[in-house]
C-alpha cells in the first residue's frame, strides 16, 4: 500500500488542541477536588475553588478561539452536521465488527494528484466532535451560572425546572447537570484517545504529519486505490 508524507495539522491547531487538553485536564483534577458529590479531594477545595474558576475562564476564551480557527481553515467540513448520519453509520459498522473480532479499515485517504484528503477523519469523531460542542455548551453555561448565580439566574432556574425535587438552592440541579457534562466529557475524550492511538493519528497532533494512504489516477477511467 503506498503512502505519502502529509501535513495534517498546521501548528496553530496543534498548539490550541494541547492547550485546551491541558486546561481541561486541570479542570478535571480541580472539579473533583471542589465537588460536593464526589469525596475526592486531590487538592485543597479553597485553592481548587480558585484555579477551577480562572482556568475555566482560560478554557472558555481557547475553545472559542478554536472553534474559530476550525471554521476559518475548513477543518469544519470534515465533522460538520451533515456528516453525523455517515458517522452514527461508521459507529454501527464498527461495532459490529468488534464484536466479530475484526478491525474495520482505516477510511482516512489522501489523492496524491489533487494534493488533498479524500477522507481526513474518521467517521466516529464527528460524532466526538458534537458530542463535545454540545456538552462543552452545558459545561461553560453551567460553570457560569455557578460563579455568578446572581446574574446568570435563569440558567439556575431552567435546569431546577427540568430537574425538579433536589431541594436546597437553585444552583443544586446545575451542579448535578455539570458534573454529569463534565463526566461525558471524560468519556468522550477516553475515546478519542483510544481511537487516535488505534489509527495512529497521535503523531500527526504533535508534530503535524502522517503518513497517509494515497488514492492516485491509473488511467482516466479508472481510480485505483493502493
Amino acid at each position: 500500500m503506498e503512502r505519502v508524507r502529509v501535513l495534517r495539522h498546521e501548528l496553530t491547531f496543534r498548539v490550541l488542541h494541547w492547550v485546551i487538553a491541558v486546561l481541561g485536564i486541570i479542570l478535571g483534577i480541580t472539579g473533583v477536588s471542589i465537588s460536593e458529590y464526589l469525596d475526592l479531594p486531590i487538592i485543597d477545595m479553597g485553592l481548587a475553588r480558585n484555579i477551577h474558576i480562572v482556568v475555566g475562564l482560560f478554557f472558555v476564551a481557547f475553545s472559542w478561539l478554536f472553534l474559530y480557527i476550525f471554521i476559518a481553515s475548513g477543518e469544519y467540513n470534515w465533522v460538520s452536521l451533515k456528516r453525523l448520519g455517515y458517522g452514527f453509520e461508521y459507529l454501527m459498522h464498527e461495532i459490529k465488527l468488534f464484536f466479530k473480532g475484526e478491525h474495520i479499515e482505516e477510511p482516512i485517504k489522501y489523492d496524491i494528484g489533487k494534493r488533498r484528503y479524500i477522507e481526513k477523519v474518521i467517521p466516529t469523531e464527528i460524532l466526538s466532535w458534537w458530542g463535545w460542542f454540545l456538552t462543552g455548551l452545558i459545561l461553560i453555561s453551567t460553570g457560569l451560572a455557578l460563579i455568578y448565580p446572581d446574574e446568570l439566574m435563569f440558567i439556575n432556574r431552567f435546569w431546577s425546572f427540568l430537574i425538579p425535587d433536589l431541594g436546597g438552592e437553585p444552583t443544586v440541579a446545575t451542579r448535578l447537570v455539570h458534573l454529569f457534562a463534565a463526566g461525558f466529557s471524560l468519556a468522550i475524550f477516553i475515546v478519542h484517545v483510544y481511537s487516535s492511538w488505534v489509527y495512529g493519528l497521535i503523531g500527526s497532533i504533535i508534530h503535524g504529519y502522517r503518513m497517509e494512504k494515497v488514492v492516485k489516477k491509473k488511467s482516466r477511467k479508472k481510480v485505483v486505490v493502493y
